[in-house]
């Protein structure tokens, strides 16, 4: 039986790290210890270590146990490679860099001595009582959490994330972030042009349930822009024009693929039932370039929406703001 090609790469890893270890250390025991296979078991750890660029153990007692005890084959064959970096995130980022507004308070509060001494923070016990300061911290936190609405919409449940600098608006059905996320926008234009140029056979029934299931969602959206944005459907509407103007013509251009692929089946079958052909196969080579040209069309519309999922996902906000203002 053949083996697996990673079980095939390990092994080829561990041959090469027994020689490295050989030629350096010209001890078989440690070969041994240090060989990333044995008895046909894959030592995760040997070849974590084996394969990376430095080993970090955290805290100053972590190292001393890697180097001392659990490697320390390794940390004898290269003492470089091991190191001791703390990578705990300290309060000047998550304080002073997240928070300036909160920092700035402090500061004026207890001074700038918890920078870079976390211990001085205890100095706002002083203040625990102190009314003036307990609300000017309230109103620094309303501020943070207070931009942040969850807006309910009628069929479809809606949040939009309002901040000094953007907008966010989230479908819990589709999730689409207006200011990213390229590939769902894509997958649902994509899916909404199948659906019309499938939809074009069945008398359009599909495409009109797809293009009203899309109607209906553009309609929240503007309603949730005008509500929420300042100049919001302004704004909305020039954000639409620059990938609505390829998604428009895709639209069409599926349409007509549909029909054409409906004329295709239409005279494949009337080819067939009125037996002035022999067999399905003459009757497709009749009417082949029918079908070519549809699918050629649904392709092109099908790079169209391509490119106006990237442009919706970072050109039309950017387009909208520039034109009506943030």
């Amino acid at each position: 039986m053949a083996m697996p090609r990673i079980w095939q790469i390990t092994k080829e890893i561990d041959n090469r790290f027994r020689s490295f270890v050989w030629q350096n250390t010209q001890n078989a025991d440690t070969v041994e210890r240090m060989a990333i296979m044995s008895n046909g078991v894959v030592r995760m750890a040997n070849l974590c270590v084996a394969g990376s660029h430095c080993v970090n153990g955290v805290s100053a007692l972590h190292s001393d146990i890697l180097k001392d005890t659990v490697f320390s084959d390794f940390y004898a064959l290269n003492p470089g490679k091991f190191t001791n970096v703390t990578n705990g995130i300290a309060h000047r980022r998550w304080l002073c860099q997240a928070n300036p507004k909160l920092t700035s308070f402090l500061t004026e509060t207890i001074g700038d001595g918890f920078v870079k001494n976390a211990d001085t923070l205890l100095d706002l016990r002083k203040f625990k009582d102190d009314k003036a300061v307990l609300d000017e911290l309230g109103k620094i936190k309303d501020t943070l959490v207070a931009p942040f609405k969850i807006v309910n919409a009628p069929l479809f449940r809606c949040r939009l994330f309002e901040t000094e600098n953007a907008v966010y608006l989230f479908f819990d059905v589709h999730h689409i972030v207006f200011d990213g996320t390229s590939l769902d926008i894509l997958i649902n234009n994509e899916w909404s042009g199948i659906l019309t140029y499938v939809g074009s056979i069945f008398f359009g029934i599909f495409a009109i349930i797809s293009l009203g299931y899309n109607g209906v969602n553009l309609g929240i959206v503007g309603q949730l822009f005008s509500q929420y944005v300042p100049n919001g459907g302004l704004k909305y509407i020039v954000y639409l024009i620059p990938h609505g103007i390829f998604e428009i013509t895709a639209i069409v251009l599926q349409s007509v693929a549909g029909i054409l692929l409906f004329l295709f089946i239409w005279r494949f079958i009337r080819a067939m039932i009125s037996k002035d052909v022999h067999g399905a196969s003459e009757a497709f080579n009749q009417n082949k370039k029918v079908l070519i040209q549809s699918l050629i069309i649904m392709i092109f519309s099908a790079i169209l929406l391509v490119i106006a999922a990237l442009i919706e996902a970072y050109f039309s906000v950017p387009f909208s703001e520039f034109i009506v203002g943030a």
